[in-house]
């Protein structure tokens, strides 16, 4: 019994001899705030212009206007394409689309997507299409890309849009 005694005294005080000879010194805290924010998301609208006439219709008169708004924060840039339906010219030409008439497939408008302040829409090719930046407003225009004759009929344009991430 005297020895368990010993014993127990023995590892009491070697216990209490090593947690006194080290020590920390100079301690410093850092703090990092861990700010989850929601992810960004488009809304897109593209609003065919009323009252549009058949007949002789100028270069540039606008048909319709699109815009795509942002909810959430982001540095990255807005792009629009004609949708993949779409026929497009090439090249120079890739922001030119040929609309066909609903009823009548043989009537056909030739339309651009442009800036509407006129500003130049830089493309960027991503995956074999074309995208076009807009500007900080984020709206775009579909013009007559030169003076045609419309015959009346109805004309589907689909845009697409996304964030461009070089």
């Amino acid at each position: 019994m005297k020895f368990a005694k010993t014993y127990i005294a023995v590892a009491f005080a070697l216990t209490g001899f090593a947690a006194h000879a080290a020590t920390v010194t100079d301690i410093t805290t850092a703090t990092a705030t861990l700010d989850f924010e929601a992810p960004v998301t488009l809304t897109h609208t593209l609003t065919a212009v009323s009252n549009l006439q058949a007949g002789s219709v100028a270069d540039n008169t606008p048909v319709a206007n699109g815009e795509v708004t942002l909810s959430g924060s982001t540095a990255l840039p807005v792009v629009v394409s004609p949708s993949t339906t779409m026929q497009v010219g090439t090249g120079l030409g890739a922001n030119i689309m040929t609309l066909s008439g609903t009823s009548d497939a043989t009537h056909k408008l030739v339309v651009d997507l442009v800036s509407p302040s006129g500003a130049d829409m830089h493309g960027q090719s991503v995956a074999g299409r074309q995208w076009f930046t807009l500007g900080a407003d984020n709206k775009y225009s579909i013009q007559v890309s030169g003076a045609q004759t419309v015959s009346a009929d109805q004309y589907n344009v689909s845009i697409d849009a996304a964030l461009y991430n070089a």
